[in-house]
């Protein structure tokens, strides 16, 4: 496997945990900090949900710099705007305030958006499909040293410098990563820049969007990660505020949770290539709804870890079951516009349901918050139902 694909999918895969370490430093501490430093306590999670929608905001920009100038470019941007969303965190940390907080995350979730081009760029790498696997596999190994760097770096600058509420440090030891995945995008060859330059080429958005297989691929990542964010950011703040447990057992569960999300990878892309990406869709529902019967359950340390960790594996099928998914739908011409929509999407639902959690979980509780996604997994269960039949009958 390390012989065969092309060296820009090694370099994209050892910056990524670099680059992509804020997302889960922030779902740690986000809230707590927030808690601290919101006017009401309903608004704790606040600086999570301004963090997905910074990603939302930033994802169709970021398609087009990069459909503009190339992948190299784009990252380049994402990792400075990064290391500026650090910097203001930390001040606002160090400084007490709500407002450069939400600032802060805004322009971390802005990062992000770049940062979650880096698994098309890498499937574009490759020469043969065959390959996919391969990718995924490595992104996902990937992914696993992000899970650990953000949260490890949260404790570890908690107290770092003298501040009142904490966390400065953590924040800068996270604009350091950005700066080492800056360093390391240096060796990056940006093949398909001149590609790239050509705008607006290949069907309507419109025309894309409407093919039953792209619509199928976004429910089922954007649901996915909707019903993941959901559950996800209001766990640190019940387990803390509600549960009373400690910061590391929560980082425990969070990063327990974040290893599920991409461990799966090491054989997701086997396990797509043999069953189908439907299967897998369907495989992942089912994995949710075990997750929302362990939560539901009990709200002690065991059923927050386990049901976090299901809720991961299940994030895990139905995110990369349509992102490789999605890619049947459109053509090469076609996929900067594709992926942009595709992208704005999951990430404006995620930014609603990372907004609501914290409201639900004061207002509402724990078992009310975990039960509310059961609908829309029924709904995208009997669509994606209806997809595998047409495709059987069509063949």
């Amino acid at each position: 496997m390390g012989q065969s694909l092309p060296r820009n999918v090694w370099i994209l895969t050892l910056i990524q945990p670099f680059y992509m370490a804020s997302a889960s430093l922030v779902v740690l501490i986000g809230g707590l900090l927030g808690a601290q430093l919101a006017p009401q306590p309903t608004l704790a999670t606040l600086p999570i949900a301004i963090m997905v929608i910074g990603t939302a905001c930033a994802a169709i920009p970021a398609a087009l710099l990069m459909q503009r100038f190339g992948r190299k470019v784009g990252l380049a941007i994402g990792l400075g705007t990064g290391i500026v969303g650090a910097l203001v965190s930390m001040a606002a940390a160090w400084h007490g305030s709500f407002g450069l907080l939400l600032l802060g995350t805004g322009l971390l979730g802005s990062a992000t958006a770049f940062a979650q081009q880096i698994r098309f760029a890498a499937l574009e790498a490759i020469a043969e499909s065959s390959q996919m696997a391969s990718v995924v596999r490595l992104l996902t190994l990937s992914s696993l040293g992000a899970a650990f760097l953000g949260p490890e770096i949260a404790v570890l600058g908690q107290n770092w410098l003298t501040s009142v509420h904490g966390f400065s440090g953590s924040f800068l030891m996270l604009a350091g990563l950005f700066v080492i995945a800056l360093v390391g995008l240096m060796f990056f060859t940006d093949t398909h820049k001149q590609e790239a330059k050509q705008l607006d080429t290949g069907r309507h958005l419109k025309q894309i969007v409407m093919n039953p297989t792209f619509l199928i691929a976004l429910a089922a990542a954007a649901i996915g990660f909707g019903i993941m964010s959901f559950i996800m950011t209001a766990t640190p703040v019940s387990m803390h505020d509600l549960s009373h447990l400690e910061l590391p057992d929560i980082k425990w569960v969070i990063q327990s949770h974040i290893v599920a999300m991409f461990l799966p990878g090491l054989f997701t892309g086997k396990l797509i290539e043999r069953f189908g990406h439907s299967n897998i869709i369907l495989f992942g529902i089912g994995i949710f709804a075990v997750a929302i019967g362990v939560t539901l359950y009990d709200h002690q340390l065991l059923h927050y870890w386990l049901g976090l960790v299901l809720v991961g594996i299940g994030w895990n099928f139905l995110f990369f079951g349509g992102t490789t998914l999605l890619q049947d739908s459109y053509a090469p011409s076609e996929r900067f516009k594709a992926q942009a929509f595709n992208d704005f999407t999951i990430f404006t639902i995620q930014a609603v349901v990372s907004l609501s959690a914290g409201v639900v979980v004061f207002q509402y509780g724990w078992q009310v918050l975990v039960l509310l996604p059961l609908p829309i997994m029924v709904l995208l269960f009997i669509a994606v139902v209806a997809y595998r039949r047409s495709i059987k009958i069509s063949n």
